[in-house]
């Protein structure tokens, strides 16, 4: 995700916001952010403003954006576990995040 952020954050055009959305798997993301040094929105206020496009690394609260998304995958070598009972949906087993049933349509 941070390459594609370094190809438009030279344009002038371009102002970049980060901000992460409640998910399973947040953990060290805010300090992440943190330590970028750019500029960070709370999701509660970056769900109520206007964007051109939304550039994602995953799939968790995305339908509260009101903006054009790109998801970008971390690549079959990235994946996580998703714990049972996780996200609000019945998941069979332990599947790998992105790669089970309810990710690949």
């Amino acid at each position: 995700l941070l390459e594609a952020v370094r190809l438009l954050e030279g344009d002038a055009r371009v102002q970049v916001f980060f901000t992460q959305a409640p998910d399973v798997f947040s953990h060290g993301v805010d300090f992440f952010l943190e330590r970028l040094g750019g500029l960070v929105l709370p999701w509660h206020q970056a769900v109520h403003m206007p964007f051109d496009l939304a550039l994602a690394a995953a799939h968790g609260g995305l339908q509260e954006l009101h903006v054009p998304v790109i998801v970008l995958p971390h690549g079959a070598g990235h994946n996580k576990l998703i714990p049972a009972g996780r996200r609000g949906r019945l998941v069979v087993g332990r599947g790998i995040y992105g790669l089970d049933r309810q990710w690949l349509i």
